[in-house]
């Protein structure tokens, strides 16, 4: 099977690379594509496989507001979010967690920005989620009974009967949001991964491309998407078996086999047939 034998290559047999520069374009961007899919498969299945809040998260959320530096001044009354002090110039803004921002505003009309990746906003009728730029409802106060009547400085006191109303609420919305935010987690880790996929072979290219004038750059980086293949099966290793060491082995690997295929490659061009 070509892309097999391609595999293989890549690995173990650096200089055989050279005898597929007549490989057409799009042949090798599907293989670029299965080294990002074998890449996030660690990844895929833990996201897949892991809850989107464990207990060890509901009892850090409720660590995260005990006894805070201040409690939250809000509390939602008849399906309508207040503050206390009757300021709605006011918003509360908490971290939650590395990458989520929780905010809190009884006035719509107030924008907020953060950068953090996702933003928690309670408003003045129902809490939206902000993620990659989108912000949507996710529901509305009056869709849960739990939330007709709450104050958020409980959260300050750690009431028991306040967090129960809020994981109540949580257990409903996870399996409506999860395909969504467990899709959106898997899209992420795709394209970062082929962006760094990217960028590695073209790192190698332009450090290795001025040895070898008679081959064209775009020819040069097609190649290299080949030679890539020990720093794919190795960081996929290192992430499935949290051995980080394997991840820098594999780039040692890759780097020697950059150097063995520069020393062989055969250029092709029009009468030519030179090994350099």
């Amino acid at each position: 099977m070509k892309i097999f034998k391609r595999f293989t290559d890549g690995v173990f047999n650096p200089s055989n690379i050279n005898n597929y520069t007549s490989d057409k374009r799009g042949f090798t961007v599907i293989y670029f594509f299965i080294l990002v899919l074998l890449m996030i498969v660690p990844s895929t299945f833990t996201t897949i496989l892991s809850p989107v809040v464990s207990y060890e998260d509901r009892a850090s959320l409720r660590e995260t507001f005990y006894h805070d530096a201040t409690s939250i001044p809000f509390y939602i009354h008849s399906n309508i979010l207040f503050n206390n002090d009757h300021d709605n110039s006011f918003v509360y803004k908490k971290v939650v967690g590395e990458r989520t921002m929780l905010v809190i505003k009884a006035n719509d009309d107030i924008e907020t920005s953060t950068r953090y990746s996702t933003i928690i906003e309670f408003n003045r009728t129902g809490v939206f989620i902000q993620q990659f730029g989108i912000r949507r409802l996710l529901f509305g106060y009056n869709e849960y009974e739990e939330l007709s009547s709450i104050n958020f400085k409980d959260a300050y006191e750690n009431d028991s009967k306040f967090w129960d109303n809020i994981f109540s609420v949580l257990d409903n919305e996870i399996p409506k949001q999860e395909v969504i935010y467990k899709g959106f987690n898997i899209l992420v880790s795709f394209v970062s991964t082929a962006l760094s996929l990217a960028l590695w072979s073209l790192i190698f290219t332009i450090f290795n491309k001025s040895s070898n004038n008679k081959v064209t750059f775009s020819k040069y980086w097609q190649l290299m998407i080949y030679i890539l293949t020990p720093y794919a099966v190795c960081y996929t290793l290192s992430r499935m078996f949290g051995f980080g060491i394997l991840y820098y082995i594999g780039l040692i690997w890759t780097v020697i086999n950059v150097m063995r295929f520069s020393q062989r490659i055969v250029i092709i061009k029009g009468d030519d047939n030179d090994e350099l």
